[in-house]
């Protein structure tokens, strides 16, 4: 298995041609290792299964059965970080509809 210096340095001399990768504002380690050794790259999951869409409320959260894409949200509403990144995403909206549509 390639530990990850070695990863790092093979990346560095042969760069990656594409990559395609979980990205979005709770998990960002793409950043940090993989992204400049891409050329280009394809993100899925940037809206968390919608949790980041403002679709769902901390009430509603709470109450969703524990299958498929309700797992995935139960499990990113359980931590107080990602309401907080979620209420900042929601007040830059607001500003913008605002300035938008006067």
């Amino acid at each position: 298995m390639l530990s990850k210096r070695s990863f790092i340095n093979c990346t560095l001399a042969l760069p990656l041609i594409g990559l395609q990768s979980r990205y979005n504002l709770l998990d960002r380690s793409l950043e940090f290792v993989l992204q400049p050794a891409c050329v280009g790259i394809l993100l899925w999951g940037v809206t968390v299964e919608s949790f980041l869409t403002g679709k769902y409320t901390r009430e509603s959260a709470a109450v969703l059965k524990p299958v498929s894409r309700g797992l995935s949200v139960i499990k990113h509403s359980n931590i107080e970080k990602n309401w907080k990144i979620l209420d900042e995403i929601t007040a830059i909206q607001k500003i913008l509809v605002e300035l938008l549509f006067r």
